[in-house]
């Protein structure tokens, strides 16, 4: 490249080097700087300028680079005028010529100061050819997008508010300080945050702070304008903060209905949902707050140690919650691995991958507790926590549990083998297959990790194994130990309560076996009193129907220190002794259930509340808890025990087991369905428990503050965890504060010795009660497992069998059908349609059937009692009362109701005809029986409705003059509405009308177009409401409507006539050979020579026969007369005007439709005055008019209900078609929209049904 020009340099001085450095330094200020000095003699090698080197000073005129930097200084001049003039008086050098550079910018100057229009050079051309500059560069114009992603600004308001706080100081300085609290993005400064305020919530802010919460969210405090001045602030007038808080409270509110429509229950049957309603309440505390900001306190140590312990203790929490999910699909994989088809395995190996990751994260679980508890023993001050102690043990019982479940299903072992046998078999030839055999290598490793790692049993020693680096100690083998001593002292004290004393049965074995196996070693005392529990206790329900024997568990795990396994016998003989008790048990939780559901229903429904209800309903609560605890507790014991020894169980074991079953279910769902007051009495029961503790906890603070007057550090730090305790439990009842006061207190009572041994033991019992207050519904659900139902099959078949057998009345059933259901709404949908197949096969074999048959037999027996047949004395031979099952109110399974009574009625109905087929010379007997049937069991009972049995029943005993009686009136009737209707079509107002729509008509004819439009029906209807309106709201269509439907009504009531008549008389002529023939029965006696008398029966019987046969035949004219009777007048040319009824029959349908619809939304309503689901008698009054005119051609020309129906599907396709841009309102319009033109066009398909059937009775063509 070449050199850069230089404007001021000048070959061989050495004078100008410092000038060039500073112009180097400072390019824009050197010409104005440097001083002018005279030029210093030049030497010979510059005498020839051509002949310079590089060096030298080059051409301003040809070095074009060089003016750039002169047009940058335009606006300032490059020389001063002093130093103008001062260079203008310099004199040249000797023999020398003016430096060039010099003139040159002198001159650039003044072209400078002058402007480039100042003088205009003409540029002398001498070619023709003008030529683009070298230099030329189009626009640019791309083909194609050179960026596929455009650029967008990502820091936009919605992005920098990422959501407002809504807890309880943010919303007190909205109140208080009208201040808006908000997350926003980290990197968003103040002016980005009061931007996207204003942007958003259309709020004035004039100040914004902001900081860097504990959590690394970054929090915004918005100050709003009014604030800055007081007595400025206009509460009318300004109202942007209010209307940002409510927009976030309202939003808040909408969400909250959101997630309530989510978690809204399905599974629930019929019978649940009538009990409890369509919502159920429950008590839940949740809240928005970190453990970070719960646990903050002036230690900022103790503070970081319990939010790391009570991080832990939440995820182990949270496992609980997921192995529970683990539990379930293993037993279902266990039932579905059972035949040899191998199509589920996908299915299985995709839940055992789920199964490993869930077993890694455990392992890390495990190893982080340990890790936790090792320093929080191996500190200076050694710290010892329950709670972590209780959760880093619950993480072995989960393991432990899944090995079990694991080992109860040996089917899914078995069918995992076949697999891999098959995999294996595909790596022999994998191209057959299509598949890399390199694939298949790493899939049969896959198979094999998953099988060593979950189907070895194996997992609770994996486990151990994960966590023999951590550095344990002394000490933390010595808190270990306490914890399962104080747990085992638990145990020994509540040997009575198997239901309270399971779960740390279990504890303490497990942390038997990890103490061993970490430590080599565990406490012999220890140990010992283990095993004899063990002993006494033999065996624990896990889960479902796996039962868990703690001595073979320890005998497989730690054989040397916990010896032989527990022998079989010893199970016996513990199930013999529960077995014995079982009878006085039941009974005895039937009675404290009883007892519970009254005083429950009676407390809660008490208004004046006293502090002595409270501690009543205290009680009332966790005695729920400990009643279905102990109901779970012994429905477990018994079945799976017996199932683990090989037991069959007794039939009255059986009833005793599925009534406690019942029972459980009907005292969970009284629970449920005293939500409301359930949930009300949880707060007064948990602020009652709150006060006390909060007593207790202020006399310890108290004494604290006074037995010292030192500020030791102890003392300061158990202060601080007892005031932190204290501002936990003024707050919600959630389970991360619950965890903290414990872990808490129990650090301040190592701290001090201000809490004596009786009020521990009280603290912790009014403890107790609060978390089982606080998570009673989670309890209740928890408790109410029925799956044993499931793992037991055989027992609800021999259950419902007993039913029929004991005699008893059965409604007890349906609590446990709900149960049923509850368990089986948990499986998936193949293995639930086959469980609730199996109960129902089980319930009609057992129970329904059985019944049936002693309700057949009982009415058999009653029928021919004439014929004295045996004793059937009840009390010498025995009764079963079959009407017990029939009584009984729908049964619940699954998403259907099994009604009894309409089994027996159909099971009846099927037995008397097929008998009756057999041998008809026994029809009236079974005649009797059914009529006896429908009055001892109430079958067969409908609506009290008058139908065409009961007009029969009259006319054969008043004989067939009611009939003509009937017609006689009718007519009447009819003359006078007939009447009323030419008076309304001859009105001005209404003739003039239809003779428009009648020339509309044959215009539209004319033209091929619809004959009649939906819009001029719309436009005659609006048109009449123009002409009045009634004091009802009814206008003179709606009028004219309900005479015609007045007019089918009375019509409808002759064809009811006439039904019945055609009723009775077809009963009394059935028994006639053949009504075609007439027998001369009066010339047959005379010709016999019969005597007068007999003569004379004989023409009565024929009188009688002709009467009936005539009755039979022409009954079906009845319409026919009333037609011909009115069709002259009708259709005479005097009455022309009644020639146009056709042209209203659209806005007359266009009325009935609105007014049908209008009805049917009233039978939901409280006030059902004018409610109604049907009427015919529109159709039929328009049938009838139109035959009387004899209209059908003008009627079916004009495509009405067709011009509907293109109407209707035109404006549904406008309204689905329309776009709603997102907003909820016009989302919510559009559904009723579509909903309302769903409904009218329901209603006009029903109506041209109606008519088209009311036209047949009349013989009118239906085209």
């Amino acid at each position: 490249m070449a050199p850069k020009p230089k404007s001021a340099e000048k070959s061989g001085k050495p004078a100008e080097k410092k000038t060039e450095k500073k112009a180097e330094k400072k390019p824009a200020t050197a010409a104005s700087t440097s001083k002018v000095t005279k030029p210093a003699a030049k030497p010979a090698a510059a005498k020839k300028p051509a002949a310079a080197k590089p060096t030298a000073v080059a051409k301003p005129a040809a070095t074009k680079p060089a003016s750039k930097p002169v047009l940058k200084l335009a606006n300032k001049p490059l020389i001063s005028k002093s130093q103008k003039k001062a260079q203008i008086v310099k004199k040249t050098p000797k023999g020398g010529k003016p430096a060039a550079p010099l003139q040159k910018a002198l001159k650039a100057q003044k072209k400078i100061l002058k402007g480039v229009h100042g003088s205009r050079v003409r540029k002398i051309r001498t070619s023709v050819h003008f030529h683009r500059p070298k230099t030329f560069r189009p626009p640019r114009n791309p083909k194609y997008p050179r960026k596929s992603v455009p650029n967008r600004n990502r820091m936009d308001a919605f992005n920098i508010i990422k959501f407002p706080l809504t807890t309880e100081a943010a919303m007190k300085k909205i109140e208080d300080n009208n201040t808006l609290v908000f997350i926003v993005h980290t990197r968003a400064n103040k002016y980005h945050i009061k931007a996207s305020i204003k942007k958003l919530y259309d709020v004035d802010v004039a100040k914004v702070n902001t900081l860097i919460r504990p959590d690394g969210k970054k929090k915004a405090l918005s100050h709003s304008s009014r604030m800055i001045e007081p007595p400025a602030w206009n509460f009318k007038k300004d109202e942007s903060i209010y209307k940002a808080a409510g927009a976030m409270h309202l939003r808040k509110y909408g969400e909250f209905f959101e997630n309530l429509v989510e978690k809204s229950w399905k599974r629930d049957s019929t019978l649940e949902y009538i009990m409890e309603g369509p919502l159920r309440l429950v008590y839940k505390a949740t809240e928005d707050i970190s453990i970070l900001s719960l646990v903050e306190m002036e230690n900022k140590v103790l503070s970081k140690l319990l939010a790391a312990v009570a991080g832990t203790c939440r995820e182990i929490r949270l496992l609980k919650v997921e192995a529970a999910s683990f539990y379930a699909k293993l037993f279902v994989h266990g039932e579905r691995c059972v035949d040899d088809d191998l199509t589920s395995v996908p299915k299985l190996l995709s839940d055992l991958q789920d199964l490993s990751i869930f077993a890694n994260r455990m392992s890390t679980v495990v190893h982080l507790a340990t890790q936790q508890l090792a320093s929080l023993s191996g500190a200076v001050h050694e710290i010892y926590l329950p709670a972590l102690i209780e959760g880093f043990i619950d993480l072995f019982v989960i393991l432990m549990t899944l090995d079990e479940i694991v080992d109860a299903q040996p089917t899914i072992t078995e069918q995992w083998k076949k697999y891999r046998m098959h995999v294996r078999s595909m790596m022999h030839n994998p191209s057959q297959f299509g598949v890399a055999e390199a694939k298949l290598e790493t899939f049969d490793h896959l198979l094999k990790d998953l099988q060593e790692k979950l189907l070895r049993r194996n997992m609770f020693l994996k486990a151990i194994e994960h966590i023999m680096d951590v550095n344990k100690g002394v000490v933390m083998s010595e808190q270990i130990v306490n914890y399962l001593k104080n747990t085992m002292t638990d145990v020994e004290s509540k040997s009575n309560d198997h239901a309270a004393l399971n779960k740390n049965w279990i504890r303490v074995n497990v942390g038997v076996a990890v103490m061993i196996k970490l430590f080599g070693a565990c406490d012999k005392k220890l140990i010992k009193r283990v095993l004899e529990t063990n002993k006494r206790f033999y065996a624990v329900t896990l889960v479902g129907n796996v039962m868990w024997v703690p001595s073979r568990f320890l005998s497989n795990v730690v054989p040397k220190e916990t010896g032989n396994v527990v022998s079989p016998q010893v199970g016996e003989k513990i199930l013999q002794a529960r077995t014995q008790r079982l009878s006085v048990t039941v009974n005895s939780l039937i009675h404290r259930s009883m007892t519970w559901c009254v005083e429950m229903q009676s407390i809660l429904t008490r208004t004046n509340l006293q502090v002595s209800d409270i501690g009543q309903k205290r009680t009332l609560l966790t005695d729920l808890v400990t009643l279905l605890a102990q109901m779970r507790e012994i429905i477990a014991f018994v079945t799976n025990l017996h199932a683990l020894l090989s037991k069959p169980m007794s039939r009255n074991l059986v009833q005793l087991i599925c009534r406690l079953v019942e029972l459980q279910k009907s005292l969970q769902t009284t629970f449920y369905a005293l939500g409301p007051i359930v949930v009300q009495s949880q707060a007064q029961v948990l602020q009652y428990l709150a006060y006390y503790i909060l007593a207790m906890l202020e006399t310890a603070r108290k004494g604290l503050v006074q037995k010292d007057k030192s500020y030791s550090r102890e003392r300061l730090d158990a202060l601080s965890l007892i005031g932190l305790s204290m501002r936990l439990m003024g707050g919600p009842a959630s389970t991360d504060r619950r965890l903290i006061v414990r872990c808490a207190l129990a650090c301040a009572s190592q701290l001090t010795d201000t809490f004596r041994e009786e009020d521990v033991v009280k603290l912790r019992f009014l403890l107790d009660s609060y978390d089982t207050v606080a998570e009673l519904y989670e309890l209740v659900s928890e408790l109410g497992d029925y799956s044993l139902l499931l793992h037991h099959q055989n027992m609800l078949p021999a259950y419902l069998s007993s039913v029929v057998d004991g005699n008893s009345n059965i409604c007890h059933l349906a609590h446990l059908f709900v149960a049923f259901n509850s368990a089986v709404g948990e499986q998936e949908s193949e293995l639930k349609e086959k469980r609730i197949a199996e109960l129902r096969e089980s319930l009609v074999k057992s129970v329904l059937k059985p019944a049936c048959h002693e309700i057949e037999t009982s009415l058999r027996l009653h029928v021919h009692a004439h014929l004295k047949l045996d004793s059937t004395n009840p009390f010498n031979v025995g009764a079963k009362d079959g009407g017990k099952v029939v009584r009984v109110p729908p049964l619940p399974l699954a998403e259907n109701m099994v009604c009894v009574k309409r089994f027996a009625e159909h099971y009846l109905d099927d037995m008397f005809y097929n008998l009756t087929t057999v041998a008809l010379h026994d029809w009236r007997t079974y005649r009797t029986m059914h009529a006896l049937a429908s009055y001892k069991m109430d079958l067969d009972t409908h609506l009290n409705t008058i139908g065409i049995r009961h007009i029969a029943n009259s006319i054969r005993t008043h004989g067939t003059g009611i009939m003509s009686t009937t017609v006689n009136f009718v007519y009447q009737f009819l003359r006078v509405k007939l009447h009323t209707f030419s008076q309304f079509l001859f009105d001005e107002h209404i003739k003039s009308r239809l003779m428009r729509d009648i020339r509309f008509v044959r215009a539209q004819r004319e033209a091929g177009t619809t004959p009649y439009t939906y819009e001029r029906a719309e436009k005659f209807q609006k048109g009449i409401r123009k002409l009045g309106m009634t004091a009802d709201g009814l206008s003179y269509l709606d009028q004219f409507r309900q005479l015609i439907t007045q007019i089918g009504n009375a019509l409808g009531y002759v064809r009811l006539i006439r039904s019945g008549g055609l009723h009775a008389s077809s009963n009394a002529v059935s028994f006639l050979p053949d009504i075609e023939k007439t027998v001369p029965f009066e010339s047959l006696c005379r010709g016999l020579n019969y005597s007068v008398t007999t003569q004379a029966a004989a023409r009565r019987l024929e009188d009688d026969i002709a009467d009936l046969v005539r009755n039979f035949t022409e009954g079906i004219h009845y319409f026919k007369l009333l037609v011909d009777v009115f069709a002259s007048a009708f259709r005479d040319a005097k009455s022309y005007h009644l020639q146009q009824f056709y042209a209203i029959v659209p806005p007359l349908t266009l009325s009935f439709v609105d007014n049908s619809v209008s009805n049917k939304e009233k039978m939901f309503k409280k006030n059902q005055t004018g409610a109604a689901f049907t009427d015919d008698g529109f159709a039929m009054g328009i049938a009838y008019i139109n035959a009387l005119l004899d209209q059908s051609v003008e009627l079916d020309g004009l495509h009405w209900f067709k011009t509907v129906e293109q109407h209707i599907a035109q404006e549904k396709l406008a309204a689905e078609s329309k776009d709603d841009h997102g907003d909820e309102k016009l989302q919510q319009t559009r559904a009723l929209t579509l909903k309302r033109l769903a409904e009218r066009n329901a209603e006009f398909q029903l109506l041209y049904y109606s008519l088209s059937g009311a036209r047949v009775f009349f013989k009118q063509p239906d085209t």
